[in-house]
């Protein structure tokens, strides 16, 4: 898909009337036409129309490095050298030395570093530690966004940097073995509550399974039974490996899901420590 059209070029060539009926709006002043699919893609080049000297960051810049979990449902964020306000889009005014920033494909984003860095100031709460999280994590083929020792290198290289405390909180909590942004939300969870027994992503029999949290000693998992497992498939297979897990190898699967992480805390909490008395703890 090419570029859109400006809003104002549109009021000078045609009828207010076809500007409603046949196009649709990406951002506030650039409009492609009905049917035309609004794409990542199209948005960003949407606010390159309007802001040429824009640079992604946040979480922007985390879906372009192709961080896990990066979805697009929020506004795209972006760094502008000038204050500017506009329906949809997220600016930052922060210090954007050229060293932060990359070019790729006619855009300018932030380099994976500072991307990690401006989620762990910027995100609200724990969904910082989540992002952090998401950023550090290594992948089944050896590969991640960034590293903690490269964001602690790029602190303290920028001791003025605004909310560094904040970051430095979340890299103190960030662990970068998730595989989801849910499984540290259990994480933190469970560990602020003093069961810091359950570690991620244990292995089991040998390495052919592993859990989302393992209290390895007492043989006690907490798993997060996420959206995606309403796949009947996936959902089949989750169910036969936990089955296995307890049956076959002798541990006890709490499982979580997302009214634990908000209503359910408390219960969710009891049950793990239930499941842990019962193999012998004492609390």
């Amino acid at each position: 898909m090419g570029m859109g059209f400006r809003t104002s070029e549109l009021e000078a060539n045609t009828t207010s009337h076809r500007i409603r009926t046949e196009y649709q709006q990406v951002i506030r002043g650039v409009r492609v036409p009905v049917g035309d699919e609004i794409t990542f893609a199209e948005r960003q080049r949407a606010v390159l129309q309007v802001y040429p000297a824009a640079v992604f960051c946040g979480r922007s810049a985390a879906r372009m490095h192709a961080v896990p979990y990066a979805d697009e449902c929020h506004p795209l964020e972006v760094w502008l050298p000038e204050h500017r306000q506009r329906h949809g889009i997220l600016v930052r005014r922060c210090a954007m030395p050229e060293s932060d920033i990359l070019r790729r494909k006619g855009f300018a984003l932030t380099t994976t570093v500072r991307t990690a860095i401006d989620l762990a100031r910027f995100v609200p709460g724990d969904g910082a530690i989540a992002a952090v999280d998401q950023c550090i994590r290594i992948d089944r083929y050896g590969r991640r966004v960034t590293s903690t020792e490269e964001m602690e290198a790029y602190l303290a290289t920028h001791p003025r940097l605004h909310r560094s405390a904040r970051i430095r909180a979340v890299l103190a909590e960030a662990d970068g073995r998730a595989e989801s942004p849910q499984e540290t939300h259990t994480r933190l969870l469970l560990h602020r509550a003093g069961l810091t027994m359950f570690v991620p992503q244990i292995r089991v029999a040998r390495g052919r399974f592993r859990v989302d949290l393992g209290a390895a000693e007492y043989r006690v998992a907490v798993e997060y039974d996420g959206g995606h497992h309403r796949d009947r498939a996936q959902h089949r297979a989750d169910v036969q490996r936990w089955n296995r897990l307890q049956h076959d190898h002798g541990w006890i699967v709490v499982l979580a899901n997302e009214w634990s992480l908000k209503g359910g805390r408390d219960e969710l909490l009891r049950q793990a420590r239930t499941a842990l008395v019962e193999r012998g703890w004492s609390g």
